[in-house]
């Protein structure tokens, strides 16, 4: 009887393993593009990839995701004078991970180390897609003197995701249900109604990653300091999708231009979900340009 208990705690303790190695099995991304660079940070190392001469934008990815989602925008970034450092989050890829407690702002100095290392002269544009949104907010409040202009797409705050949603994103984050299972719940939670599904979106989802990022998003709510919901003094181009269902636009992208009228400009992007940039980047791509090569932006009253 003994021996029958122990074998069958050996097998469900192996089983709760083999399970929890499928559920938290990254799925990894295409190549970024750009010259792989490495910075120190808090948490070890910190991947970046720098493209083009020009200005420096700093890219910063969704929601347990490679910055390579922003691979269509970087050519045309660079065409137009700016060079690109596109900042790998930790546990993404080459960035080393941290399980302790973390917070946006340990993110944001993440990204202030890279721009540290890059050695910039002059204040940085930044684009924030999602959660990298929130970062980029929690950057520009930190560190005002680093930043100059936001472009934030698909620009949740301090509101929770829809319960629907929110379901839907953890089957597209971990490995334990079909395939089939999670490319619908991709498609429903980042993906307009009628938009394709991108092969790129099917890959690129980091568990572990997403559970540090969803303790440091819980944590924001319960934090004293808010100040990273305003962004600093940093201009804002706020882009939102039209059929976003984890950010509608009266908790996220409009909610944001409300709170900050004198700094930003709101943009709603048609036919777009969440994903926003695989849906829509011609158009993403013309106001980004539009607006940060204005010297002088005329924003809201």
């Amino acid at each position: 009887m003994i021996k029958k208990t122990l074998y069958s705690t050996l097998t469900l303790i192996l089983l709760l393993v083999l399970l929890g190695s499928l559920m938290l099995t990254d799925r990894p991304a295409r190549a970024a593009l750009g010259e792989r660079q490495l910075a120190q940070g808090a948490a070890g190392d910190i991947e970046y990839f720098v493209s083009g001469e020009g200005r420096p934008v700093v890219l910063i990815a969704s929601f347990a995701r490679s910055v390579s989602d922003f691979n269509e925008l970087v050519p045309q970034l660079n065409r137009a004078g700016f060079q690109t450092i596109g900042v790998q989050l930790r546990g993404v890829d080459g960035s080393d991970l941290t399980l302790g407690g973390t917070s946006f702002h340990d993110y944001a100095a993440d990204v202030a180390a890279v721009i540290a290392a890059e050695q910039l002269q002059q204040p940085v544009d930044v684009i924030g897609h999602a959660f990298g949104n929130r970062v980029a907010r929690t950057l520009a409040s930190d560190n005002p003197e680093l930043v100059n202009k936001l472009v934030l797409m698909a620009a949740g705050g301090d509101q929770p995701t829809p319960k629907q949603t929110s379901k839907s994103i953890s089957l597209a984050l971990f490995g334990f249900w079909s395939e089939s299972a999670r490319q619908t719940a991709i498609s429903d939670a980042f993906f307009a109604e009628g938009n394709k599904l991108v092969d790129h979106w099917k890959h690129g989802w980091y568990p572990l990653a997403g559970m540090i990022q969803g303790g440091a998003t819980a944590a924001s709510q319960t934090d004293s300091n808010r100040d990273w919901l305003t962004a600093g003094r940093a201009q804002l181009l706020i882009l939102q999708a039209s059929e976003d269902k984890a950010a509608p636009a009266e908790q996220a992208g409009k909610a944001l231009a409300q709170l900050i009228p004198q700094r930003s400009h709101y943009v709603e992007i048609a036919k777009s979900g969440h994903a926003m940039l695989p849906e829509q980047l011609a158009l993403i791509a013309s106001h980004t340009l539009k607006f940060l090569s204005k010297t002088e932006v005329t924003l809201h009253e």
